[in-house]
């Protein structure tokens, strides 16, 4: 068992509308403590499967319909872009995304980047 913030924190998250992740890019994919949030998020859903478009995918409980914007930070190639896009695309489908947008950004530049992104969801 695990004590930390989680039981505060994935509340929160299924009540917002607007999501912001944040990862540094890490062979292919999100760094370890993203990928250990979205898998400890799997509470948000239910254990029942259901099908989505011919896939299987989760159940979802009573959560907001999520509009998301994932930033990738880091030295990134455009094959590793690419990669990294279909890979959102396939968690987005499974976390019932209403909307998600895919940013890129450099570690130096990722402060600047999320402030742009909140800056514009106040203007909301």
């Amino acid at each position: 068992m695990i004590r930390d913030d989680a039981t505060w924190v994935y509340p929160c998250i299924a009540a917002s509308d607007t999501v912001l992740y944040v990862s540094r890019f890490c062979y292919g994919g999100y760094d370890s403590v993203m990928k250990t949030m979205l898998e400890r998020a799997i509470l948000v859903q239910q254990a029942f499967i259901r099908i989505y478009k011919g896939e299987t995918h989760h159940v979802q409980r009573a959560v907001m319909p999520k509009k998301a914007t994932i930033l990738a930070y880091g030295d990134i190639s455009s094959e590793e872009k690419k990669l990294f896009r279909k890979l959102v695309a396939r968690n987005a489908a499974n976390m019932n995304f209403e909307s998600y947008e895919v940013r890129f950004t450099t570690e130096a530049m990722l402060n600047d980047v999320v402030k742009d992104i909140v800056e514009k969801w106040e203007k909301y």
